[in-house]
């Protein structure tokens, strides 16, 4: 069948407890695949996931995939290091010559890795295309002498619709991410600790926790009255969407050495929910200033409280952010963004 495309991605096919945002954006874009473009287009896929028993093997064996598919099209999602090993058999045995490779780039340290090993920009520029999440790395890639650049946010498939936010004496603010020191939690558990003292303010979690930083967690929680941890949310679902819509602000204050285009940042927005996060990384690209929420200095505990009591003080505003929220997850759905790229790989979408 012409046009068709191998997915080499992490999936966690039949694993329902793997989540994770490269998880949940690859199952999105294989089932966007399947559903858009069948009957026209045959897809395969190789899943990943368990590369992280043994990485070595599972590059080899999709290699050695790759070389026996009939695929004309292979598009490439999974985290930066794996990624570039891989494209570098790739170009070892110029599977370009026979292949389209579309490298759709996850996180945000490509650039790191190319500054300590020039080396790379070789086998970035045997790819038919290269589809980094924001503008930044794009732009980086372009001025490095590379024309195999399409910018290819996060993206999201969904059809909820917040409804008004009822009123409610406390203040609700929500921390929705993997929890991890490097993600900014303490920073929002002790910021919102301080401002319980003068306002009704809570902060609620959300997010599977780092098993390594779990005892240090919830030694947290006891200590705190105002700051509850709530569990995990079942991903990319109307029911998050719908918790999500019930607080007042996400709070996400990261500071992790990889950040790229945090999918939870588009979770917030298509709830209806705004957003102050810290001035990191590539966050500016994504956080619209006095638009769809504020950006603070990294690892600043008093900016982040400074912010979030000009949030309480101020309900109007956030009530108009709000709805610029609704307005800027649009930009992020699938239909807006999958479209534009297969079209530039030469696959037409099935509109029947």
């Amino acid at each position: 069948m012409a046009n068709s495309i191998l997915l080499i991605a992490g999936l966690g096919i039949g694993k329902p407890k793997a989540i994770g945002g490269e998880l949940m954006k690859n199952r999105i874009l294989l089932s966007y695949l399947n559903n858009q473009l069948k009957g026209i287009t045959s897809i395969s896929f190789i899943d990943t996931y368990e590369w992280q028993r043994n990485r070595i093997m599972g590059i080899l064996y999709s290699l050695m995939k790759t070389v026996f598919s009939k695929s004309e099209h292979v598009m490439i999602s999974v985290a930066t290091p794996s990624a570039l090993k891989l494209l570098r058999l790739f170009d070892i045995f110029r599977l370009d010559k026979h292949k389209k490779i579309i490298y759709l780039v996850i996180g945000g340290s490509l650039p790191e890795r190319i500054e300590r090993n020039p080396k790379v920009l070789r086998y970035l520029s045997r790819c038919f295309l290269i589809c980094p999440e924001t503008k930044f790395i794009s732009e980086y890639l372009q001025n490095r002498g590379l024309n195999n650049v399409m910018h290819v946010p996060n993206f999201k498939n969904y059809e909820f619709v917040p409804q008004d936010k009822k009123s409610c004496k406390t203040f609700k603010t929500v921390f929705f991410s993997r929890v991890c020191r490097e993600k900014g939690v303490e920073l929002a558990i002790e910021a919102v600790n301080s401002l319980s003292d003068k306002y009704s303010v809570n902060l609620d979690i959300y997010g599977p926790i780092q098993p390594d930083y779990r005892e240090h967690f919830m030694s947290l929680m006891a200590s705190s009255s105002s700051v509850n941890y709530m569990g995990i949310l079942k991903p990319d679902s109307d029911e998050t969407y719908e918790v999500l819509s019930n607080y007042d602000l996400m709070l996400f204050p990261t500071f992790h050495v990889g950040e790229g285009f945090p999918g939870a940042l588009i979770d917030a927005y298509i709830s209806g929910l705004p957003v102050i996060a810290s001035d990191w990384k590539y966050n500016s690209e994504i956080i619209v200033e006095g638009v769809t929420g504020w950006l603070v200095p990294p690892k600043d505990v008093h900016s982040l409280e400074v912010a979030i009591e000009n949030a309480i003080k101020n309900g109007d505003s956030l009530a108009k952010m709000r709805l610029n929220c609704v307005q800027e997850a649009k930009k992020y759905h699938v239909d807006n963004v999958l479209p534009k790229l297969l079209k530039e790989i030469g696959i037409t979408i099935n509109t029947d």
